[in-house]
């Protein structure tokens, strides 16, 4: 336990001075929040009653977002597909004070 709070310390301490450089993908997490009643008769699957609906960035978009929820700055660099990514999130992330996208 001493160990995690001294990581936390020192992340809290000197996090807002960091500028970190993230390349990679970038993706769209979906989720798909519910109660599960029965197993399918065709295949061992739950059926799931859909309740809700979710989706947050994910892949190197994620890393970033980490980085600037810290409280540090971001710089990222990444391929993104015309899907739902590109559609939905560009936008989110290019709102943010703490990270620049390229």
């Amino acid at each position: 336990m001493e160990n995690i709070s001294n990581t936390i310390a020192l992340i809290e301490a000197g996090s807002n001075r960091k500028h970190l450089l993230v390349v990679g993908d970038v993706m769209l997490d979906k989720y798909i929040h519910g109660a599960v009643e029965r197993i399918s008769p065709e295949a061992p699957v739950p059926v799931v009653l859909a309740l809700r609906r979710s989706q947050s960035a994910g892949g190197a978009a994620n890393a970033a977002m980490n980085i600037v929820g810290l409280n540090g700055r971001a710089t990222l660099i990444a391929f993104a597909a015309d899907g739902d990514f590109h559609n939905v999130q560009a936008a989110d992330l290019a709102g943010s004070q703490q990270m620049i996208l390229w």
